[in-house]
């Protein structure tokens, strides 16, 4: 079993301090630098990118040796850290050499390599109380929408619906009600024409409409990219026949003050608003694929250490955001740091493009 060689003064390393180790191995290393994410694929197609990209034979050959030298030393680094046991320095190294995409934890990048977008949402405390219903709509939320009303309207709740829990869903349901003053007449409405879960659902989202989506004026469009933000657990918000069904909120193209400029001064305050300074190799390739992670205003000092190139620069109504992973047409590529994400709420507030 291989041993992981002790820091000065025998302390063994954790896994942190070994990409932290690895963070400042690379920093000023050229050889990285030439060949990160360049080698996830084949040697041929390598030589002909060379082939193409010179003007003669012998410059193609000069320039694939020098290019096979800097792999080398890659290699060398790469079996000195699985010598020496330092398994998350050598996970870490072994994906951000094949994918072009990725990014060592915790990893800074340039500023004046980077693309500034702002993530702007209408209302944050009354659209993350949504978010929270549509994650939990499966379960027992939905019902009890219902048995709340009853509730108002002096009827009991079925015998197997009683109980402690009972009470604590009731609570939940009376916090919905409170947040939208529209839902009860939508909800009773929704309710006569069939109440299945399906029509309860888009009873809310028009409760949405109405008491935030309502209150904002069309933003202004300027030279900007503006794109609608949906949550991404479910596919009945793009598909429903409510207008603009699961738009919580814009990404638009640009610094926090260019996003606000779309939207009147009296509004501003009423908007959550989150600038990420997004590494040009990254946006370029997946600006169309983005998802976000919101997580509470304790926990942001964490994510900028972890993962600062896609940690929101300052928290807004309490929040904080992150990129998690972006969504390509075959496959899922999650981040290192995704997991992590997806331990810190008890619903998965993401939006995605």
């Amino acid at each position: 079993m291989k041993k992981r060689v002790p820091e000065e003064g025998g302390v063994l390393m954790t896994s942190e301090q070994e990409v932290e180790w690895l963070r400042g191995r690379l920093t000023a290393n050229e050889d990285f630098k030439a060949v990160r994410g360049r080698l996830g694929i084949s040697w041929n197609e390598t030589m002909e990118l060379f082939r193409l990209g010179s003007r003669t034979p012998a410059q193609a050959v000069k320039r694939f040796r020098e290019f096979c030298g800097r792999v080398t030393s890659m290699q060398q680094l790469l079996s000195q850290l699985d010598a020496e046991g330092r398994t998350e320095a050598y996970r870490e190294l072994s994906r951000v050499l094949v994918d072009p995409t990725y990014f060592i934890r915790g990893e800074e990048w340039p500023l004046e390599k980077t693309v500034p977008i702002t993530v702007v949402m209408y209302d944050p405390a009354r659209t993350f109380l949504l978010l929270e219903y549509l994650f939990n709509h499966e379960g027992v939320w939905t019902s009890f929408l219902g048995h709340y009303l009853d509730r108002m309207d002096g009827r009991p709740l079925p015998e197997f619906e009683e109980g402690v829990q009972a009470e604590r869903w009731l609570n939940e349901a009376e916090r919905l009600f409170q947040a939208f003053p529209s839902l009860k007449n939508l909800f009773r409405e929704h309710r006569q024409n069939g109440g299945q879960d399906h029509s309860r659902i888009t009873a809310v989202l028009q409760a949405h409409q109405a008491d935030v989506l309502g209150r904002f004026r069309t933003f202004r469009l300027r030279n900007h990219e503006v794109v609608p933000l949906r949550w991404f657990g479910n596919d009945f918000l793009v598909s429903s026949d409510v207008p603009h069904a699961g738009d919580f909120g814009l990404m638009v193209e640009g610094q926090q003050k260019d996003a606000l400029c779309l939207f009147p001064r009296s509004q501003q305050e009423e908007m959550g608003k989150w600038q990420f300074d997004v590494p040009l190799s990254f946006w370029t390739p997946n600006r169309r694929r983005l998802m976000f992670h919101f997580h509470p205003e304790e926990e942001h000092s964490f994510w900028r250490k972890v993962a600062p190139a896609f940690t929101s620069v300052s928290c807004s109504h309490g929040w904080g955001g992150l990129i998690v992973q972006s969504a390509e047409a075959d496959r899922w590529r999650p981040m290192s740091w995704e997991p992590l994400a997806s331990q810190h709420r008890d619903f998965y507030c993401y939006l995605r493009v």
